[in-house]
């Protein structure tokens, strides 16, 4: 299995977001270490040697780094778990040791983890997901009648770059008759704010885990900061 392939979900390791690829076809779960390089220094643990080998898929061995405990938080739930590390291409490798010793159950008829009840969506991690995430509702969301308001979501894939530009889907829209500003968002943050508009005479009630948007990286060279003439914030617009 290379790594694109696979069933993946967005997490966070030592408060880093991550892709995290489920495998139950390991019996450990392995930190990769580009994804330990990229962790705050000061959220860095103890790595102990270890003499276990890594075994591929191609029947080649090699020696593990060492192994270091760190916390893992999926959605709301946070675990601390030792894991190995060791020079592969996924940012993680969520082994059977952790679903496991933390109750989490493959579900691939609904396209989800359940991690103790909760349903954390899957992507696919390919070039057109990297280049275009998804992004759900975190909660159960009530939107009065003629109200804005920000509802927090989360990417369902993962965007290299730290802008992108978050737009509404078709499907949300017209299914739940709300309207969603399109704006520049940094998904890598975790929390992707959504300000949802309700123009409608009755409240409208959105699911947790619910598509709601897209986000599509942005370069560098398509933001330009435009300054207003009164001495506030400057406003960041999108070159489209």
């Amino acid at each position: 299995m290379s790594g694109d392939e696979g069933l993946f979900i967005s997490a966070k390791v030592q408060d880093t977001p991550m892709s995290l690829l489920v495998d139950t076809g390991i019996s450990v779960t392995i930190l990769s270490v580009k994804s330990l390089k990229s962790i705050n220094p000061c959220k860095h643990t103890k790595i102990t040697p270890v003499n276990t080998k890594l075994v591929t898929a191609t029947g080649t061995t090699s020696s593990f780094i060492g192994q270091t405990r760190v916390e893992i938080q999926i959605d709301q739930h946070k675990f601390y778990h030792d894991v190995f590390v060791a020079d592969i291409n996924n940012d993680v490798m969520l082994g059977i040791d952790f679903l496991t010793a933390n109750k989490c159950e493959v579900l691939l008829s609904k396209s989800c983890l359940d991690v103790q009840g909760g349903k954390i969506p899957y992507f696919r991690y390919s070039s057109e997901v990297s280049a275009c995430c998804r992004i759900s509702v975190t909660e159960n969301v009530v939107v009065p009648p003629g109200t804005k308001m920000i509802v927090p979501g989360r990417s369902t894939g993962h965007v290299n770059k730290c802008a992108a530009l978050l737009e509404p889907t078709n499907t949300f829209v017209e299914k739940q008759g709300l309207m969603i500003a399109r704006s520049l968002v940094n998904p890598s943050k975790g929390i992707v704010p959504l300000r949802i508009l309700n123009l409608q005479d009755e409240p409208c009630k959105i699911y947790k885990n619910t598509i709601a948007a897209t986000c599509e990286p942005v370069n560098d060279s398509d933001i330009e900061e435009k300054p207003n003439n009164k001495k506030i914030p400057q406003c960041v617009y999108v070159q489209t």
